[in-house]
């Protein structure tokens, strides 16, 4: 049986890597490559870690969508008002300003389960009288009422308005 030569540690490593003996060479290493490459702005605010500054992107953006979609339905939402009536019983007032037609458009929505019978509605802005019907009729359980009433003068404050509904 052949002996095995006991070979050293340069005869036994590979080639293809680069070794490094001492702490001294290694360390010398490493303060050169750190200098090689300077750091960005963005990484020393998030302490050299990638990962943070990905999510601090990630963030941003998100906070920027939100925005966008808060920003959006804010300024729809700036031309409607809607009132709570009863439990499950609703009143929107739109404002509507078209080339061809300029007023008030009401919807009246029964989300309840019972029917809701109107005698009378009427929208007032401080003291003045906005719209004003008394029309009887009922709302049947899970359907909506519309009505549009034209208004020549200009748009008032939406704020300000106060919707009496008597049943």
């Amino acid at each position: 049986m052949r002996k095995k030569p006991n070979l050293n540690f340069d005869e036994l490593k590979n080639p293809m890597y680069t070794y490094h003996y001492s702490r001294e060479e290694r360390l010398r290493r490493r303060r050169s490559h750190s200098e090689e490459t300077p750091q960005k702005w963005y990484y020393r605010l998030v302490g050299n870690n990638k990962t943070t500054l990905q999510l601090l992107v990630f963030y941003i953006l998100l906070a920027v969508v939100f925005w966008f979609f808060w920003w959006g339905v804010r300024s729809q939402a700036e031309d409607k008002r809607v009132f709570r009536v009863g439990e499950q019983r609703f009143v929107e007032v739109r404002w509507i300003e078209g080339k061809q037609k300029k007023g008030w458009n009401v919807l009246l929505d029964n989300k309840s389960s019972i029917p809701w019978r109107l005698a009378f509605v009427q929208a007032e802005i401080g003291d003045r009288v906005v719209f004003s019907t008394n029309v009887s009729l009922e709302i049947e359980p899970n359907d909506y009422l519309v009505w549009f009433f034209p208004w020549e003068e200009e748009k008032p404050a939406l704020t300000k308005m106060v919707v009496n509904v008597k049943e």
